[in-house]
């Protein structure tokens, strides 16, 4: 990573045409938002962006002076695919949890995600967040920005709220919680 100070200049490396003719891209192709089917064929450690629907956020753990949660999230594929995305994440135990303006069966988005791996006991895909990465849930984007259809996301969560429950109720299961201790707001104290 480089920084710049009030003396840097900045210059062209070559005109427009030049890179043309050199075979460098000039145009900018801004992130999508991918669906769990496009991010399975990501290899492992890319980043990505996606929207999806909350399912369940897990119990906050927290370990020093870290807070750990998991976050798991599906999308209008998963009761075909089953496919599940079960996000890691991690903030400073001082710090909100960047996940704390999610709402399970609500849409949410997220920037900057890392996949880890699959999970084949389970069958979930695992990310990851990093200090880069952002949640944003309660939202609504600009018609088009993306490139997802928001409202099919949401129209898709409110007609299939029972499979979400039953969803909530297999993952509760999967993670050994019950749901009073997802609803308590207190950090449960672990070692790993």
């Amino acid at each position: 990573l480089m920084s710049t100070t009030g003396k840097t200049s900045w210059r062209f490396l070559c005109t427009a045409e030049d890179c043309v003719r050199k075979g460098w891209s000039t145009s900018y192709t801004p992130r999508r938002f991918l669906s769990i089917p496009q991010i399975s064929r990501l290899p492992f450690h890319s980043e990505f962006d996606a929207i999806f629907v909350v399912v369940l956020l897990g119990p906050r753990l927290l370990n020093g002076m870290t807070v750990r949660q998991w976050v798991f999230l599906a999308d209008s594929s998963s009761p075909t695919s089953g496919d599940i995305l079960a996000v890691e994440v991690q903030a400073k135990r001082d710090c909100c949890p960047p996940v704390d303006t999610l709402i399970p069966h609500k849409p949410a988005f997220s920037l900057n995600l890392r996949l880890e791996r699959k999970d084949t006991v389970h069958g979930f895909w695992v990310g990851q967040a990093s200090e880069n990465s952002v949640f944003r849930g309660n939202f609504k984007p600009k018609e088009g920005e993306g490139g997802f259809d928001f409202d099919a996301l949401q129209s898709w969560a409110q007609e299939n709220g029972q499979y979400l429950t039953d969803l909530q109720v297999k993952l509760r299961s999967v993670i050994g919680v019950d749901e009073d201790a997802l609803l308590s707001t207190q950090y449960e104290e672990v070692i790993y």
